[in-house]
């Protein structure tokens, strides 16, 4: 079955940065491949795509910085995280954003995001980047570089 939404694709998530092993891994747009990688076709080879002769696996520009972990042959990768507005953005290996920050984490290892507004009269909005289209509890696993962005807004 040939699966490809060209509409729902959306460039700030880089094809074949998050391992999957189902469809519903994936974001909006994005399926994932018989390589065990999201992208925007489900025919799509990621791995010869986006890996180099020699096997290693590339860094995908996060935004800003340059993370330790964004080489190739390297055992973690860059996740770069942007909260605008009222909130905060917790993630399983530990890190709390609550505006901008870097961290590396292993590389092909899940990692779940969650969204906090910072008081009852805020709201969580939605997330840009590695967690698009999904809800305020987002994971992922990623491969390379990622970004992920986390919008709140609310009254005073």
């Amino acid at each position: 079955m040939l699966w490809f939404c060209a509409a729902c694709y959306s460039p700030d998530v880089p094809e074949c940065a998050l391992a999957c092993t189902v469809d519903t891994d994936c974001i909006s747009g994005q399926a994932c491949t018989k390589d065990g990688l999201c992208a925007a076709s489900a025919e799509t080879k990621c791995a010869e795509k986006s890996a180099p002769v020699d096997g290693s696996i590339p860094s995908i520009d996060a935004g800003s910085g340059s993370g330790s972990g964004s080489g190739s042959g390297s055992t973690t990768v860059s996740v770069h995280v942007t909260v605008d507005g009222p909130g905060k953005v917790s993630s399983s290996s530990g890190q709390v954003c609550t505006s901008d920050c870097t961290f590396d984490v292993a590389k092909a290892m899940p990692i779940t995001f969650t969204a906090t507004a910072s008081s009852e009269n805020q709201h969580f909005v939605g997330w840009t980047g590695a967690c698009l289209a999904q809800p305020a509890v987002c994971h992922a696993t990623p491969i390379t570089a990622i970004s992920v962005g986390a919008k709140f807004m609310g009254g005073g």
